[in-house]
């Protein structure tokens, strides 16, 4: 994702779940999606709540129907853990678009301003945040999958061939305490946000939340640790999620983001 434009053009429909409100484009996907943040007066109403709007072209590998689900069965199950997902307002979909409305949390992403200049603190509550995820929730409770092998048959119902070197899951090392878990799906580092301390507070972008290998969400975090933040890093996010390298595995996971 990256930042869009002040003047990235506004979709109709976006103007009208906004209602009023002053909209500001805050994410752009590889998609074409755009997420804009909409606050100030409606309207009908001068208090109303600020919202984030999320608009794009449906998918076939994920909806924003499947976040919606996610999220709803995620959210009581990280009470006690300090994090929160928003809390989902409307969605809905056309003949080519999608939509999804959240109320807006008051933190800000790991990658927000205030964050990419203090790295030693953001690497590692964006690890804490993930840590804290992957303890909070059974994975035989989970009834969403984002093993390998699901990952491939929706890369192939999108029309993409995965290798046959990918299409099943290498042995995990035996330094990972719990080698399954319910993952965030999409663990990049712009997707944990974080409160005026530095302490991770939501979990956003979950479409594709299910039980995986726990490498698969690391490897989509370290990827995210050298791109928003350069080399040098890696070492400091995986102390803190508390876990050693296992190089195979987040060879694996990293090649197979290409495809999946």
């Amino acid at each position: 994702m990256s930042t869009p434009p002040p003047d990235h053009p506004v979709p109709g429909r976006v103007a009208e779940l906004a209602e009023g409100r002053n909209l500001v484009p805050v994410w752009v996907n590889a998609l074409g999606g755009v997420t804009f943040r909409a606050g100030g007066p409606t309207v009908t109403s001068s208090a109303a709540p600020e919202l984030h709007i999320k608009y794009g072209p449906l998918n076939p590998e994920s909806s924003m129907a499947d976040e919606v689900a996610r999220m709803t069965w995620l959210l009581p199950r990280l009470q006690g853990t300090g994090l929160t997902v928003p809390r989902v307002v409307d969605h809905g979909s056309d003949a080519t678009h999608e939509w999804l409305v959240t109320e807006t949390l008051p933190y800000a992403s790991v990658v927000s301003e205030n964050w990419l200049g203090r790295p030693e603190i953001a690497i590692q509550a964006g690890a804490r945040a993930l840590r804290a995820l992957h303890d909070a929730v059974d994975p035989a409770t989970c009834p969403f999958d984002w093993s390998v092998e699901a990952r491939v048959a929706a890369a192939r119902a999108a029309g993409a061939e995965v290798p046959d070197h990918l299409r099943r899951s290498p042995a995990v090392g035996p330094v990972v305490d719990a080698p399954m878990v319910v993952a965030h799906g999409d663990a990049c580092l712009p997707n944990t946000l974080l409160d005026d301390r530095g302490e991770p507070r939501a979990l956003v972008d979950l479409a594709l939340l299910g039980v995986a290998d726990v490498w698969a969400d690391l490897a989509a975090a370290l990827w995210s640790v050298d791109f928003n933040f350069g080399s040098g890093w890696r070492e400091p996010y995986l102390e803190a999620y508390g876990i050693e390298l296992d190089q195979q595995a987040l060879d694996f996971h990293l090649e197979l983001r290409n495809y999946a």
